[in-house]
């Protein structure tokens, strides 16, 4: 092997070795952010933290509440993070955690039975919440892993029928969803709209976000 040859193939392997390694990372990580939804739901440990006086807690205090080891519960709060969904403080020794901005009550909505976000549902929870929704507002509201709600929103943005934004909004989350206007008052028993939901249930089920 020639010098030049060499240096290609170290090149090569400094910027591949790393890419492996964050790749390994998040498998890893969304595997046990889906296993643990057994042992407690988004939903619920949303609620953890916003039934807590003060509403901040350590990843340690976390995870004794969720009954969760150490290594699944912050890989719950790193992916919590780097959606908005939560923040971190830290007092110089640990890292305390609080939502981005409070569960909003908005009582019991009638959605489908169906395990994933139909366009039925998605308009029912933005007339909710005023038409202004958040991460929190869809898991709060549904009951859903964050995970499959953001392939759902993903998707919705790629047809048009959503758009994401951040938005420096004061005590909520930077990152909001905006319902397009022809969307609004689609009826659900219209062909788009059973079409769409046709072809979220393939795709999730596809990615086996849904069994």
């Amino acid at each position: 092997m020639d010098s030049a040859t060499g240096a290609i193939l170290f090149t090569s392997l400094f910027i591949l070795l790393p890419l492996v390694f964050l790749l390994v990372y998040y498998l890893n990580r969304n595997k046990k952010v889906d296993t643990t939804q057994r042992e407690i739901s988004d939903r619920d440990l949303l609620h953890l933290l916003h039934n807590h006086p003060g509403g901040l807690l350590t990843a340690k205090e976390i995870a004794e509440k969720a009954g969760l080891t150490m290594a699944q519960t912050r890989s719950r709060l790193s992916f919590f993070a780097e959606q908005l969904i939560v923040r971190r403080g830290s007092n110089g020794l640990a890292y305390y955690y609080e939502l981005y901005a409070p569960i909003e009550d908005v009582g019991q909505l009638e959605l489908s039975p169906e395990p994933f976000l139909t366009v039925a549902d998605l308009q029912k929870i933005f007339r909710a919440y005023d038409y202004r929704v958040s991460p929190i507002d869809l898991i709060a509201a549904t009951g859903l892993p964050w995970r499959i709600l953001a392939r759902e929103m993903k998707h919705f943005k790629k047809k048009g029928v959503i758009d994401i934004l951040r938005i420096a909004r004061p005590g909520d989350s930077y990152r909001q969803y905006v319902l397009k206007e022809p969307y609004i008052d689609l009826p659900e028993s219209s062909n788009e709209a059973m079409a769409l939901d046709l072809e979220m249930k393939e795709i999730l089920l596809d990615e086996n976000l849904l069994v």
